[in-house]
Order: structure tokens, then sequence, then C-alpha cells
């Protein structure tokens, strides 16, 4: 299988399957995902991703669906997004936002002015 299309197999599993949810995601078991081995998807997220690693990839699926659920439920809290992002903790998820965003997930509320009432 070619690096491209491992990596449209990426693609596809994480942003239309919702892949990029799951916590429990690794290169391991998404290589088995895809039909394919570690080193070729690594290879191939690397080559096609502009450098990015897997993970790198995938939390900034993670991050990009954090801003889309402030913005979209206000209404729901920190650990509320925490919990839909598929991150493995609260602390994680911080050094996480605050790489791909800029800020912390309380300033980028102040700062979009996205309010919170309670969890869904």
């Amino acid at each position: 299988m070619s690096l491209s299309l491992i990596f449209e197999r990426l693609l596809r599993y994480l942003t239309e399957e919702g892949g990029f949810l799951r916590r429990d995601l690794n290169r391991t078991t998404l290589a088995a995902q895809l039909g394919t081995n570690e080193k070729h998807l690594a290879r191939a997220v690397r080559l096609f991703s502009g450098g990015e690693t897997l993970g790198q990839c995938i939390n900034h699926r993670r991050m990009d669906y954090a801003c889309r659920l402030m913005a979209e439920h206000p209404e729901y809290t920190i650990d509320a997004i925490i919990a839909e992002c598929g991150a493995t903790s609260r602390s994680a998820f911080y050094r996480m936002f605050l790489r791909y965003v800029g800020c912390t997930p309380t300033e980028y509320r102040c700062i979009h002015k996205i309010g919170t009432t309670h969890s869904p």
C-alpha cells in the first residue's frame, strides 16, 4: 500500500470516523486498523502532514474539536470538553491546548467571549 493511501485512510479514520476521540488510540492499534505497519504509518504522516508526528496529527484534531465544542456549546464545562476530546487527563489537555492554541482553555473562552453555565 502506498504512503499516500495510508495517509488518506488515516485522515478518513481520524476525521470521518472520529478516531481521534479514542483515548486508547496508539500507533500499534492505528496501524492495524489501517492495514499497515507502524513504520509505514509514521513515514506517511511525516511525509504528508508537513512533518508532524502521528501524535501531533491526532492532537491537532483534538484541539480543533475542543475549540469547536467551546464555540458551539458554550454551556459545556472545560471538564466536559476534556472528556469529549479523548484527552487522557486534565493536565495533558491543558498542555496540549496551550501548545496548539497558544493559550489556556479558560483564556480562549475569555478571548472569544464564550460562556459556560453547566456540564452537558
